[in-house]
């Protein structure tokens, strides 16, 4: 910004920047050169809005603070404008002195032959001029307050808003102005202007940082840039940088959200976001009800195993009376293997069903989210979850074969 405003100044002003004093023993303070240069930086924004006897004041004082020849050839192109403009003899008088200071100074170069050419130009204006160049022109004291922050206004002792950059004239003595820009803290500043003085005042606004609060799932994690910034929910909206952010919400078991934000200064930004449920959680929950079907299957093997080995022992208690049929030996057989198949199944059904348990708890416990390096958005308003995974239906089917002699337990899933 400051290599385009010196390149603006240098097509209008005939003015590259604004060097170090060479004209002086002695180099500058700090302080000073830094006023002198507001005050070039303050007659560069009345000549681009047409204000150049306000535009001179500031090159004027800006080289009595720290001699320069480029300033004196804007101070001459300044009043040389002006005099276009009102066609004032004061003007006239101050465009040829400060074109001749210019040329006293400067020997050769680009700028000398302008400066030649333009009070050329003058002389026939000159004749019978009446007014003496060597008197200084007397100037009204004036305040000037510019900004780098587009849309600033500034309040003058309590008069209208007025768009940056301003440039007015006032009485010597105490002002006070209050400056805004939306996104940034108003900047009061009290100051006291001498007679003929230019009082320049660049504001450097202090940003309001934006707050963003995010509304979904309890317990979401939310990152911005990479960087945690809390958990859902934040209990009050929290402070980010300005800018454009790579924004993702995530939770175990969920779909991570991921999107880009504008961040301006001063604004409040709340993000609603819906986690779905990820392919693999709601696998786990498939996972965990067939294990917990198996195991009432066991127990419903326990229950048949039991009711075997209640016919076995009545048959065992009638045999103990007295002598039993060759039926009732076949059914207390029969008893005794269903009592042990069943056994055997509960045995073997509890088993798989544990192993499909301890499976789905492990889907569920480390269904971890991924968290994407890029964001792809099909559009302006698409803000559906990225990545995305088809929420296709997962469907778990347990498969149990019981005979004698031959029993198992299988799974059979499809997602």
């Amino acid at each position: 910004m400051n290599k385009l405003r010196a390149l603006i100044a240098a097509a209008v002003l005939g003015a590259v920047s604004f060097p170090a004093s060479t004209a002086v023993a002695q180099a500058p303070s700090p302080e000073v050169e830094a006023k002198a240069r507001a005050l070039f930086n303050a007659g560069v924004d009345d000549y681009k809005q047409k204000r150049y006897l306000a535009a001179a004041q500031s090159f004027v004082g800006a080289h009595e603070m720290v001699p320069n020849s480029s300033l004196l050839f804007s101070a001459a192109q300044a009043f040389r404008r002006a005099f276009e403009e009102d066609q004032q003899e004061q003007s006239l008088a101050m465009a040829a002195r400060y074109y001749r200071r210019y040329l006293d100074e400067v020997s050769e170069g680009k700028k000398r032959m302008q400066a030649a050419k333009a009070l050329g130009e003058l002389k026939p204006y000159l004749e019978g001029l009446e007014v003496d160049e060597t008197q200084e022109m007397k100037f009204p004291t004036r305040v000037n307050v510019r900004s780098s922050v587009p849309g600033a206004v500034v309040e003058l002792d309590g008069g209208p808003a007025q768009a940056l950059p301003f440039s007015q004239k006032i009485e010597p003595g105490k002002h006070r102005f209050v400056a805004y820009a939306r996104g940034y803290e108003p900047e009061v500043r009290e100051f006291e202007a001498k007679p003929e003085e230019t009082v320049p005042h660049d504001i450097s606004f202090t940003p309001v940082a934006p707050l963003f609060d995010v509304q979904g799932e309890d317990g979401a994690e939310v990152e911005v840039d990479g960087q945690l910034l809390g958990e859902v929910p934040f209990g009050k909206p929290l402070a980010v940088a300005a800018g454009r952010h790579f924004v993702t919400v995530t939770e175990r078991g969920r779909l991570t959200y991921a999107t880009e934000v504008d961040f301006e200064n001063g604004t409040q930004n709340e993000l609603t976001v819906d986690l779905p449920e990820t392919t693999q959680r709601k696998l786990s929950y498939g996972v965990m009800a067939t294990g917990g079907a198996g195991v009432l299957a066991a127990g419903v093997f326990v229950g048949l195993a039991l009711a075997e080995e209640s016919t076995a022992k009545s048959i065992d208690q009638d045999r103990q009376a007295g002598p039993i049929s060759v039926d009732d030996r076949i059914a207390h057989n029969d008893a005794i293997n269903q009592r042990n198949d069943y056994v055997l199944a509960a045995g073997v059904t509890a088993g798989i069903s544990g192993a499909v348990l301890v499976t789905g708890l492990f889907l569920f416990l480390f269904d971890e989210p991924e968290v994407p390096s890029v964001v792809t958005r099909g559009g302006d308003d698409d803000e559906s979850p990225t990545p995305s995974e088809d929420d296709a239906p997962v469907e778990i089917e347990m498969m149990g074969t019981l005979a004698p002699g031959n029993y198992g337990f299988g799974l059979r899933g499809t997602f």
